[in-house]
């Protein structure tokens, strides 16, 4: 009888160990999928600065030809000074590549050869007239939106977690 209480106890123990364990792993995963998350928060909260910075500056001190160059809902081109010299400058948005793999890059005159690329899920335009109305005309474009989608697989041991964030911003420069 002394036997089967030291086994029992060896068993219930064992269960137990195991148990406190796999609580553990999984507190361990989830703590790992939070800290992507907000890494990824974070890459999406500065180049939301930048996006916004420059669409905040989209025609300022543009004094001849157009401010806003061309516009699709996979890329615009727009023409601001940005850094206050005088100069007008070009910034360009453009999205490449093929599903699942889809880029955004922002190239600006200031710096030619230095695009900043980031992996996105998604990325799309929409212009906005006066009255609310999407269009594509340059000349009654009274509004931007700007939708992104950061996506990033985050391999956990047991499965694969897909953490992201979205970010719109619907923009109405004032030099339009």
């Amino acid at each position: 009888m002394h036997h089967i209480d030291l086994v029992g106890s060896f068993v219930i123990g064992g269960l137990l160990l195991l148990s406190v364990m796999g609580l553990m792993f999984y507190f361990n995963m989830s703590a790992h999928s939070n800290n992507v998350s907000q890494i990824e928060q974070r890459n999406v909260t500065e180049f939301g600065r930048v996006v916004e910075y420059d669409f905040n500056k989209l025609g300022y001190r543009v004094n001849a030809g157009s401010k806003i160059v061309a516009i699709d809902s996979l890329s615009i081109t727009f023409r601001a000074d940005l850094n206050n010299d005088g100069v007008t400058d070009s910034v360009r948005y453009w999205r490449t590549g093929r599903r699942p793999l889809l880029f955004l890059t922002r190239h600006s005159s200031l710096a030619p050869a230095r695009d900043f690329t980031i992996v996105v899920g998604d990325f799309a335009l929409k212009a906005f007239a006066a009255n609310g109305q999407t269009t594509w005309n340059i000349a009654d474009i009274c509004a931007i939106e700007f939708k992104m989608l950061i996506q990033k697989d985050v391999q956990l041991p047991q499965q694969v977690d897909k953490v992201g964030v979205y970010w719109t911003r619907r923009f109405y420069p004032k030099n339009l």
